[in-house]
């Protein structure tokens, strides 16, 4: 198959979907599959599709790109990875070419996101695009729900059929199992991944590992690895509640890192822990799956995430580690001790977890659905 897909960037190191893309298209190349993107047909990154939701002008710029791309390549599959893309399905001289398109989380609806006085637009160019499409992909049950509910909300039409879940992969050959050693000061070495925006649930986060030290008087340190914005509220909320527990010598945030260095700080984590929170309103906030909990199984590393949003199920409650309410710090940090001093989660146990989650697997679901 000569497949197509529609994403601005295959940059690994960019977020959630640019390392989805990235790691499906290696697969299926390492499949046979004669896969390629956007970013590597054009040489060039395109705009942020997210843009496309408060900026239609860019829609018509890298639109002239995008038409370019598939008239060239003349793709048998077309695999929308960004959602917003979606939105130029209509528009696109695609021909006898399938389109599929993953939906991951938050904006697996765009019309939801559409500027104002553009809903109506937005909604005819959804509606268009299903008719058009082969496949949805969701990373998890819990997106699936959401795009259902959502289109039923704006009277869309959008069977559950047309919809089948293929949770996320990971490249297992990246990651390997490190032996087991304590750190030379005794401290435990807990690890977040993740940008600091409050659905990350950082600010949870911080007040478990709070009520950890009061209760257990757990010896820690903990590294939030991720973008940041200093001068931010949230981060000033961060930083206090930081300072309201006596942290300021544990936390560090540490920024966006290479692929090497993520990989390190893996190798010497004793814990991750991320708990995503799901922000109320008509379109919620929530994360869609997590590889970040897959990547730390796969070094061995036990997780700990929320039972809210599609997180819950990139987790084998009490094999890979432990799916908890975020908004509760004395049940997490109950987990965080039985993880860190109780030794409550097997190291190998989470590497099997995520060998579950091998990208080849995915991709070899993926193909089925191509077919």
């Amino acid at each position: 198959m000569k497949i197509l897909f529609l994403s601005n960037t295959i940059d690994p190191t960019s977020g959630g979907y640019g390392r989805y893309t990235y790691d499906l298209q290696r697969a299926l190349k390492h499949a046979g599959e004669e896969a390629t993107s956007l970013p590597e047909f054009l040489g060039a990154e395109l705009s942020d599709p997210f843009a496309y939701l408060t900026k239609p002008f860019l829609f018509l710029r890298d639109y002239r790109s995008i038409r370019r791309a598939i008239l060239q390549h003349q793709p048998n599959i077309v695999h929308i990875t960004f959602e917003p893309y979606a939105l130029l399905v209509p528009l696109l001289p695609l021909g006898k070419a399938k389109v599929f398109l993953t939906v991951h989380g938050t904006y697996a609806y765009a019309p939801s996101f559409a500027p104002f006085g553009l809903h109506w637009l937005y909604r005819i160019l959804f509606a268009r695009a299903l008719a058009r499409l082969s496949g949805i992909v969701a990373v998890s049950d819990y997106t699936k729900q959401h795009l259902l509910r959502q289109a039923m909300r704006d009277a869309v039409k959008l069977s559950a059929d047309f919809i089948t879940t293929v949770h996320n992969g990971i490249s297992m050959s990246t990651y390997a199992l490190p032996a087991a050693s304590a750190h030379e000061d005794g401290r435990k070495h807990i690890l977040t991944v993740a940008p600091a925006k409050s659905r990350k649930g950082l600010l949870e986060s911080i007040r478990a590992m709070g009520v950890y030290k009061e209760q257990y008087g757990g010896i820690f340190f903990y590294h939030i690895v991720g973008s940041y914005e200093p001068d931010s509220q949230y981060y000033h909320s961060l930083e206090a509640e930081i300072q309201k527990y006596g942290l300021g010598e544990q936390v560090s945030f540490l920024g966006r890192i290479s692929d090497e260095a993520l990989r390190e700080e893996y190798a010497q984590a004793d814990l991750f822990l991320m708990l995503p929170i799901v922000k109320p309103g008509s379109t919620p906030a929530f994360e869609g799956f997590g590889l970040v909990y897959l990547e730390a199984n796969a070094c061995g590393v036990p997780v700990i995430g929320s039972q809210k949003g599609g997180s819950a199920e990139a987790i084998k409650d009490g094999v890979s580690g432990f799916v908890v309410d975020a908004h509760d710090p004395n049940a997490v940090a109950s987990k965080i001790h039985a993880v860190l001093d109780e030794n409550a989660i097997a190291r190998p146990a989470a590497r099997a977890w995520a060998e579950e989650h091998d990208i080849a697997i995915v991709a070899g679901q993926i193909q089925n659905f191509y077919r």
